[in-house]
């Protein structure tokens, strides 16, 4: 409705919601493009431990505070930011320390080839 003063104040918000919004999507499709090459490479174990100690230590726990004490919600907002943006960081540093290119996928040792007899492991 034209003149609706809670219409604008809602507009505002959003607007200023867009730009927290943007920053996340940034370093999130970073996130997941490099956690993903690290977890193809064979690296699964830091991924896991990196998201799970920074979800809970940098972003669940300093969330509830900030909402336990009332904070506005931009403050929120920074505390999600800045904890994506930190795993990507761990991330970005994690891939060019070059510590996962010494794990195996693909095991060396040559398979037999299967044969009618031999079902089994095929």
């Amino acid at each position: 409705r034209p003149g609706d003063t809670a219409q604008y104040e809602s507009m505002a918000i959003a607007g200023k919601m867009l730009y927290f919004i943007s920053a996340y999507l940034l370093f999130d499709g970073l996130n997941i493009v490099i956690s993903n090459a690290l977890r193809g490479a064979g690296d699964t174990r830091f991924p896991m431990w990196a998201i799970t100690v920074v979800g809970l230590f940098l972003f669940a726990l300093p969330c509830y505070i900030l909402y336990k004490h009332q904070q506005p919600w931009w403050a929120l907002w920074i505390v999600l930011d800045l904890e994506i943006l930190l795993l990507c960081v761990i991330f970005v540093l994690r891939y060019f320390s070059g510590k996962w290119t010494k794990f195996r996928v693909i095991e060396t040792e040559s398979a037999k080839p299967c044969t009618a007899e031999d079902q089994q492991g095929c």
